[in-house]
């Protein structure tokens, strides 16, 4: 697989746009190398090549108190943290018990939930992506990398796996999702059970 993170971000961007969802009037300019690799390293953290191709791209969506969760969604019921906001709920959750402190979150529902690069596994290009459900016992491996899993949502995208509603909204055929992802995920338990 050739393709780069960015490339499956454009895919998912090009849809959201002739769709004209709010979200892509509210993405932050992508940050240097220089910004992202600092800002881990505060952190304490080492990020893979791919997080930082993805702040490259863009510094995920401002939230401030009010915002409209569905009008910043890039994947559905997730929005794309900016690098502050990833920061500032890595160190909310790193001393939880729930929460790894090697997981790193990206994308956000706002009620808790997240997807988090797990670092621990990190093999410096690529890490593999954490499906974090507050209140679940269990926390698992959902996609092989951020790359398999953006790849797995533009792919979804591309055949109306994700759609918008008559009402304007961002939505998913799990069933078909899930088919998508096992083809695209092939060594993650999650989607054979």
């Amino acid at each position: 697989m050739n393709n780069k993170v960015s490339d499956f971000l454009n895919v998912i961007l090009s849809f959201l746009q002739n769709w004209h969802f709010p979200v892509c009037n509210l993405f932050n300019a992508g940050l240097s190398e220089e910004e992202i690799e600092r800002s881990f390293k505060r952190a304490g953290l080492e990020p893979t090549k791919e997080l930082v191709e993805l702040y490259k791209w863009r510094n995920g969506t401002p939230v401030e108190e009010g915002t409209m969760l569905d009008d910043v969604q890039i994947i559905p019921g997730y929005h794309f943290l900016s690098l502050k906001d990833a920061i500032s709920s890595y160190l909310a959750m790193k001393d939880d018990n729930r929460w790894n402190p090697s997981w790193f979150p990206v994308f956000a529902n706002g009620g808790g939930d997240f997807y988090a690069v797990d670092l621990s596994q990190s093999d410096g290009e690529s890490a593999p992506i954490v499906g974090f459900i507050l209140g679940e016992i269990e926390q698992e491996i959902e996609y092989q990398s951020l790359t398999t899993m953006l790849l797995t949502f533009s792919e979804c995208f591309e055949k109306g796996v994700v759609f918008k509603t008559e009402d304007g909204y961002l939505e998913m055929d799990d069933d078909q999702q899930a088919e998508i992802a096992m083809r695209n995920n092939p060594e993650v338990e999650f989607w054979r059970s």
